[in-house]
């Protein structure tokens, strides 16, 4: 505490701390991902390990995201932003969804970080040493991902009706 003013502070030095160094490793992940198979599995991966070893930090992002001060939610908010547009950037690098409108683009990667983000309580209730559990975990974090990129392989800007099921979409 000597080094802040109050724990506004503090929490948004760590707020961005994280942000940055995730961002990075996710970046990372990305472009390896091109050459080393399923770029969504290996973003997983790698976010899970991150929300693993940071424990402290994602239990005090979680809890600041939905409650707590507004200064705090408001950075995370624009962290959230940040990791949104630099997926959408790298989306346009790799030629991913090359015919998407920008807005949608961002739109995709909105949800696939908010989804994420959401997934980081789950990781941190997983009890330890339990290698199945952590795996059928990854595999469901990834499948939640396919199916929102597979969603946006067929998104069409103007509205679409159809029923799948007994369901109007």
């Amino acid at each position: 505490y000597r080094h802040f003013r109050n724990t506004d502070e503090l929490g948004l030095a760590l707020v961005e701390q994280v942000g940055i160094t995730l961002r990075r490793l996710l970046r990372e992940a990305r472009q390896a991902g091109v050459a080393s198979g399923s770029i969504v599995r290996r973003s997983v991966q790698v976010y899970f390990e991150y929300v693993r070893q940071n424990r402290l930090q994602y239990l005090f992002i979680s809890s600041e995201r939905a409650g707590g001060s507004r200064i705090l939610r408001l950075a995370i908010r624009n962290d959230v932003t940040h990791f949104t547009h630099e997926m959408a950037q790298d989306f346009r690098r790799m030629a991913a969804y090359p015919d998407m409108p920008t807005s949608s683009l961002q739109m995709v990667c909105g949800l696939i970080v908010t989804t994420m983000l959401a997934a980081a309580s789950e990781i941190l209730d997983l009890p330890p040493d339990q290698p199945l559990l952590e795996e059928e975990m990854t595999e469901n974090f990834v499948q939640q991902l396919q199916v929102v990129l597979l969603g946006a392989a067929n998104w069409k800007e103007k509205p679409i009706r159809t029923e799948v099921g007994n369901i109007e979409i």
